[in-house]
C-alpha cells in the first residue's frame, strides 16, 4: 500500500487530492487509493508488469518500474486481488486492494 500511495504523490500536482479509503465487506478488506494524476490507459493498465514505466520519455521517473508489479504480486500472495481503474473525469487513478480478513 505504501508504494501505491507514494505512486499517487508523485504523479498528482501540488494541491490535487490523494484518497486512501478503507471498507470492511463481509470477509473482505477494501482498501482504495485514488489519485487526480494523469492517470492510465486500458492497454497499461492490462500491461503493468516488472520493470515497466509508462511514457518514461515524457515523465522523469526515478526507480525500476517495480512498484506496481510488486504491489499485485503480494495482494495475490495474501489471497487478494489489486486492480486499476480510471480516476474520476478524464484523468486520475483508482488502485484498489481487496483483501481476506482473517
Amino acid at each position: 500500500m505504501r508504494e501505491i500511495v507514494d505512486n499517487a504523490l508523485r504523479f498528482s500536482q501540488p494541491g490535487q487530492s490523494v484518497t486512501v479509503t478503507g471498507t470492511l465487506e463481509g470477509p473482505r478488506y477494501r482498501i482504495d487509493i485514488a489519485d487526480q494524476g494523469p492517470g492510465m490507459t486500458l492497454e497499461q493498465r492490462a500491461s503493468v508488469n516488472a520493470f515497466k514505466q509508462f511514457e518514461r520519455s515524457r515523465r522523469e521517473q526515478q526507480g525500476l518500474g517495480l512498484g506496481l508489479a510488486i504491489a499485485r504480486s503480494t495482494a495475490e500472495i495474501a489471497g487478494g486481488e489489486l486492480t486499476l481503474q480510471p480516476g474520476s473525469g478524464d484523468h486520475g487513478l483508482r488502485v484498489t486492494f481487496d483483501l481476506p480478513c482473517t
